[in-house]
């Protein structure tokens, strides 16, 4: 179990709008794992079925006295997991570059919106044809084939009354 230790795997920047993420599926692979170990374990069997069984008293604020022992088994479960990502030097400086690299583009992006252009990305089918303001985003290539597949079926029905 982790205890806290680094969890070494591969993590990947992505930007979506408005975000840069991390993915960390190495990171939630390991503290599932522990979880699972834990709570099957003698130190925290016993307290996790005793809250999973437990039967719902009064109104539930958040602060209701049966939340108390599955607020501090969620703590005591919390300090055993691991809060940290390992990294060779290489991939911190790759994360990071990639990181910056999205982070500026994510900052210009809404840079431009906030003065009201219109950005798009080199190749974009759709240049000269977003709303004002709305950034390009990677769904501009499904936009574009919709709108040729529209202007098809326009093109067809315009032919068909002619």
């Amino acid at each position: 179990m982790s205890d806290h230790a680094p969890v070494p795997g591969r993590f990947y920047p992505e930007s979506g709008p408005g975000f840069v993420t991390l993915d960390v599926a190495a990171l939630v692979d390991n503290n599932v794992h522990d979880l699972l170990e834990l709570l099957g374990s003698d130190e925290f069997f016993e307290d996790f079925i005793s809250v999973a069984c437990a039967e719902p008293v009064g109104e539930h604020d958040g602060s209701a006295p049966d939340r108390l022992a599955f607020e501090e088994l969620k703590d005591r479960l919390v300090e055993r997991l691991a809060i940290r990502v390992a990294m060779t030097a290489r991939q911190a400086v790759a994360i990071g570059s990639r990181v910056l690299e999205l982070g500026a583009e994510l900052d210009g992006i809404a840079a431009a919106a906030e003065a009201g252009e219109t950005v798009t990305r080199p190749g974009c089918p759709l240049a000269g044809r977003h709303v004002p303001g709305v950034p390009c985003d990677d769904r501009c290539d499904e936009k574009a084939a919709a709108l040729n597949n529209l202007r098809a079926i326009l093109a067809r029905q315009n032919g068909r009354q002619a």
